[in-house]
């Protein structure tokens, strides 16, 4: 590779990170895979972002308690929380042995 085209594209990224972090975006896993997710890290952002839409919650196994996944125009984001973010996820946990999709539809 070239070194300006290394430079080109260090700049690209910098300037895509710092977009992404503006709007509350933190990482990406599996990037361009399968199984591909966005990190959001602010919670009642992320409450804006899916309300009305389908998500999914579960219990995270690591350093917080709850894991919610939603799929947004093809992407799907993830947002890593120690509170439940809806009123009734707690029921519905316990009834679905630790994972529950919730539907709006």
């Amino acid at each position: 590779m070239q070194r300006e085209k290394l430079i080109d594209r260090a700049v690209d990224l910098r300037i895509a990170t710092l977009r992404a972090e503006a709007e509350g975006i933190c990482g990406i896993t599996d990037c361009g895979g399968n199984r591909e997710e966005f990190l959001y890290y602010n919670e009642e952002d992320f409450v804006r972002l899916i309300k009305g839409r389908d998500y999914t919650i579960k219990k995270h196994p690591y350093n917080y308690k709850y894991q919610y996944r939603s799929k947004i125009s093809g992407l799907t984001f993830t947002c890593l929380t120690n509170k439940l973010l809806f009123d009734g996820d707690e029921i519905k946990l316990e009834e679905e042995n630790n994972e529950y999709r919730i539907s709006k539809a």
